[in-house]
């Protein structure tokens, strides 16, 4: 197969079996308004880290985040797998807390490893193609966990994360283990980790990046042979190549040489007198295709096999070992989830939120949603899971569109998409997907959030002036039937009527309120336009306190209408990752503006540049 062949989006649409539209609208109707940017929801209250043992501080001297490249979740025997392909990983499930359902934020790896060290969606950390860096604003896991008093050292092989890319930041070792051994398999980079370990006194913080299972297919023995005679198994039961059959049982055993290779490192950790106090963090970055959707390897859709990722996490002491959590949970919850254990404070702007609570065996009212993205080529893909359902979303270079939608709890392979069966379902998904994109976008933003104690409609009236200046790209799609934009004649003041009405829980159980968040994104030219806003809701003027400027959502006392000059940096111009909007007893507004967003390049040399293509990466 050539290259563009590979690299294409080439989705498999089935005709719907048995399929119940009126599950698809429940469904759709207690999910609640995807929160700005951050693409989560209100979860349970932070409850703190996890106590290991009365007496015990809950701050481990060894962390270890254990990546494990291109593993595809549903290719481990702890996962279901009927081949023996993971001895070491099921055993490990028996110590550590499994999540059933881990999404990666991206299906490659840069923007996936970018979002587990900065807790970001990759178009908010900047490393999402090829040729981009992580952003030099954002702070990585090693820099949080460095202020938190833990030594951080990291060893890779995959030049996608390499210093060159900004993944160095806030290690005080990061080895490229290929740039100094021959041989780069699991074996040297653990190595190189216990060299390191012996070097250092007190908290430290490992970060260990394996790539074996990575393209090329190049098990040593036994591990090369280990499942040639054996069937391919039920989950692949869809019609392949032979020839991708037979790449599938060299991909096994490299999970299986890698799974071995785990072993003797966890042994080492063992013997070492280490392992009791570690917590173990062990995920991949993306999954791999094998013809699931006519596609092989990874980085060319968002389907499930290649967004799926393994989540272990080992406490010290093996507490709540063998949980099983079906919750779904993201990459981004990774780094919320160890600042909250170790008791630091984590950051607002982060995307992710900690999973702490599903540990303790709390549920989630409503599930965190799960956004991912691709920026690969010409196209870009989104993709959004709220509860059972799923969207992926294609835009070509010339915005043409492709959608499908599946249901997972009935069709987990997605094989069936519904979107032309029940077209109103995927354009409300749909619509989520863009509020997402909308609020990554540049321009100001102005959001109106209703009460949380409030059952009813309230009435806002809003009056937006300019001075010197005309509004350009108006954006209110995020508003609902019945509201209304009117819109000068020369572009200089804008009128908004809406009703904002909270939503009560429709499946009955815990009662709650959906809390109504409308949307209003505009530009202005020229940049250095004055801005004027009034807001009357229910036939009272808004308090200035409740007017909240800029990313971090604090109140401003000032005389209304609210005038600044757009340029003046009232706004809080960072745009590195926006707070989400938090319940209030009233109703209230946020204005705050996205820059254009930075992605650092970095220049290809001919020597990376052949690292990058021997692992498939040749955008």
């Amino acid at each position: 197969m050539d290259e563009a062949s590979r690299r294409s989006f080439l989705p498999r649409n089935r005709r719907p079996t048995g399929s119940s539209l009126t599950r698809l609208r429940l469904a759709l109707s207690w999910i609640g308004l995807v929160l700005l940017s951050a693409c989560s929801r209100e979860v349970a209250p932070s409850t703190g880290p996890l106590a290991f043992e009365e007496g015990r501080s809950g701050r481990p001297e060894l962390i270890i985040v254990y990546m494990i490249d291109t593993l595809r979740q549903d290719h481990l025997g702890a996962y279901g797998y009927p081949r023996s392909t993971s001895p070491t990983i099921d055993d490990l499930a028996a110590e550590s807390v499994l999540f059933e359902t881990a999404y990666a934020q991206a299906s490659w790896t840069r923007p996936s490893v970018g979002s587990l060290f900065t807790g970001l969606l990759p178009r908010k950390h900047g490393a999402v193609r090829r040729e981009n860096a992580l952003r030099t604003d954002v702070k990585t896991m090693a820099e949080l966990l460095a202020l938190a008093g833990y030594r951080a050292s990291g060893f890779i092989s995959n030049p996608n994360v390499l210093a060159e890319f900004g993944f160095d930041r806030g290690f005080e070792s990061y080895i490229d283990v290929e740039s100094v051994s021959v041989d780069t398999d699991a074996q040297q980079l653990h190595e190189a980790a216990f060299r390191q370990l012996a070097r250092f006194d007190g908290p430290q913080f490992l970060y260990v990046h394996t790539i074996d299972p990575h393209v090329p297919y190049e098990p040593p023995e036994p591990f090369a042979s280990l499942f040639e005679a054996s069937p391919i198994p039920p989950l692949h039961d869809h019609s392949m190549p032979e020839t991708v059959s037979k790449t599938m049982n060299l991909y096994d055993g490299e999970i299986a040489y890698a799974d071995a290779a785990l072993g003797d490192f966890i042994r080492e950790l063992k013997e070492r007198g280490l392992w009791g106090e570690t917590l173990f963090i062990l995920l991949s970055d993306h999954g791999e295709e094998f013809w699931d959707h006519e596609s092989i390897q990874h980085g060319t859709t968002l389907y499930e096999e290649q967004i799926r990722v393994p989540l272990l996490v080992r406490f010290p002491g093996a507490i709540f070992g063998g949980t099983r959590v079906k919750s779904p949970v993201r990459v981004i919850d990774i780094l919320p989830t160890l600042l909250e254990q170790l008791g630091e404070a984590i950051p607002p702007d982060l995307d992710g939120s900690s999973f702490l609570n599903l540990v303790r065996g709390d549920l989630e009212t409503v599930p965190r949603p799960v956004f991912s993205e691709l920026n690969m080529g010409k196209q870009a893909i989104s993709s959004l899971i709220e509860g059972p359902l799923k969207l992926i979303l294609q835009r070509g270079p010339e915005e043409r569109k492709a959608a499908m939608l599946y249901d997972l709890s009935l069709d987990p392979a997605e094989e069936h998409d519904l979107s032309e069966r029940d077209p109103k379902a995927m354009r409300e998904l749909e619509g989520r997907i863009d509020k997402i994109d909308a609020s990554l976008q540049r321009g100001i933003h102005i959001e109106f959030v209703n009460s949380k104690k409030s059952d009813s409609a309230a009435r806002l009236l809003a009056r937006i002036q300019l001075e010197r200046g005309v509004f350009r790209d108006v954006d209110w799609s995020d508003f609902e039937a019945g509201d209304r934009v009117s819109l000068s004649d020369d572009n200089t003041s804008m009128s908004i009527d809406l009703n904002l009405q909270n939503q009560a829980n429709p499946t009955g159980g815990q009662p709650f309120l959906l809390i109504d968040v409308d949307r209003i994104r505009f530009d202005v030219e020229p940049p250095e336009a004055w801005i004027n806003v009034s807001v009357v809701i229910d036939d009272v003027e808004l308090d200035s306190t409740l007017l909240l400027v800029g990313e971090t959502g604090l109140p401003k006392k000032m005389p209304l209408p609210w005038r600044v000059q757009l340029d003046s940096g009232e706004l809080h111009l960072s745009g590195v990752g926006l707070r989400a909007p938090v319940p209030s007893p009233e109703p209230y507004i946020r204005v705050y503006q996205v820059p254009e967003p930075s992605q650092p390049t970095v220049t290809i040399d001919p020597l990376l540049d052949a690292r990058l293509r021997a692992l498939g990466y040749v955008e």
